[in-house]
């Protein structure tokens, strides 16, 4: 059955820290829910991550759920770097949770 055009996808998008198998990042410092540094009742999820890939990447975007104390997702915050260059280390911090933020679960990594 005719399922529409093909939408052009010009992200590969990485399952754990990898791109079809191959490593695109090593985690430094393992992400972290803590306060946030721009409004008192909000975290962040901050953490590090190496491009070990021998090429830059364009732009790569983090993402990550956000869950109440009851388990419910409430929310997805994100982060995103510009020209990731081999060898570099990104110190990531994403955007503010809401206010009821509980937990957090990594989702993936695009990059471009």
């Amino acid at each position: 059955s005719y399922m529409g055009p093909e939408i052009p996808r010009d992200e590969e998008y990485a399952i754990g820290y990898q791109i079809d198998g191959e490593a695109v990042f090593e985690i430094v410092e393992e992400p972290k829910m803590v306060q946030s540094p721009y409004a008192s009742s909000r975290y962040v999820i901050e953490g590090k991550i190496m491009n070990v890939s021998d090429r830059t990447l364009e732009r790569a975007t983090i993402f990550f759920n956000i869950f109440d104390a009851y388990g419910n997702q409430i929310s997805s915050v994100t982060d995103i770097i510009w020209d990731l260059s081999p060898g570099s280390t990104w110190k990531y911090e994403t955007t503010n949770t809401p206010e009821e933020a509980s937990s957090f679960e990594f989702v993936r990594i695009s990059v471009r």
